[in-house]
């Protein structure tokens, strides 16, 4: 109503002074053009100016992201500048979805994991987010619901939230370039899938990532050979409409209990499944956890 892209914080208690007009009572589900289009507003006698909300809004881009305390440069503790300070994040409700808009924002495909509990190190500043519910779609984590902006000091630092993104995936030993053992790029180094769980669409997941159009087979058991590299995934569950594999669900990285005789493959194609497909063009893109 106001011009504004969005807002931070939605401030109670009279927080910008208290009003001496009448007090409306509103109920909106947030996609609505006006107020006069929620779902209810209505006089409220029984409520005293003292009780009178606020609003705290923004334009364009309000926060810059950051990643603290990781190994490299694809994961670490999330801080948020904010008002020309950084600050952390609440790990109370921060799962895979929020660090997928993270990992975003930094240029990354996409996120991994979401730890919690400090993992990578207790910040210092304000805590200005807490109880975030992205879908993961979003571009920035101003477009996410959360409690607002604020400084949450009963969210001590040592649950500050975190991150772990990537970039890519690779198939390796096949015959051509549409089949091949899976790898992944985690910490600066290539490594594999155990085929655990392993079917065709988690395959077309990552056949999809590599830009064709489906797959035909998922195959385990080292089909294309044996990584030597870190097994990096075990269990993964992909529904096959995911647009990356780490929008899958999985066991966490690095937690496996498998060898590398149990290495996950795909064999991938394109055009019609029935009919000829090139493999003339090359894919293999860069992952980076």
């Amino acid at each position: 109503m106001l011009g504004f892209d969005g807002a931070l914080a939605a401030p109670r208690s009279a927080r910008f002074g208290q009003g001496s007009g009448d007090v409306l009572r509103v109920i909106c589900w947030g996609t609505e053009g006006s107020l006069a289009d929620c779902l209810g507003v209505w006089p409220d006698s029984s409520c005293g100016h003292h009780k009178d909300v606020g609003a705290v809004c923004y334009s364009g881009d309000p926060f810059q992201v950051r990643l603290v305390g990781g190994s490299n440069s694809a994961e670490g503790r999330v801080e948020v500048l904010y008002d020309g300070s950084w600050g952390n994040i609440c790990d109370d409700s921060w799962d895979l979805r929020d660090a997928r808009v993270v990992c975003k924002m930094l240029g990354f495909d996409g996120a991994l994991a979401a730890p919690g509990s400090a993992r990578f190190g207790q910040g210092s500043g304000p805590i200005l987010l807490t109880r975030l519910a992205c879908k993961g779609t979003e571009d920035n984590l101003a477009d996410c619901a959360h409690a607002g902006i604020g400084n949450y000091t009963s969210c001590g630092h040592a649950r500050d939230a975190g991150v772990i993104c990537y970039s890519g995936v690779r198939l390796v030993g096949g015959s051509n370039d549409a089949e091949g053992r899976v790898e992944v790029m985690h910490n600066g180094s290539w490594g594999t899938i155990c085929d655990d769980s392993w079917d065709l669409r988690d395959a077309r997941v990552v056949c999809r990532m590599l830009g064709f159009d489906g797959a035909l087979d998922a195959p385990g058991s080292a089909r294309f050979g044996q990584g030597s590299g870190d097994i990096l995934l075990d269990d993964v569950w992909c529904s096959g409409t995911e647009e990356n594999l780490a929008e899958c669900p999985h066991r966490g990285v690095g937690v496996h209990n498998c060898g590398h005789n149990e290495d996950a493959g795909a064999i991938c194609y394109l055009g019609s499944v029935f009919g000829p497909y090139s493999t003339e063009t090359g894919f293999e893109s860069i992952y980076k956890d």
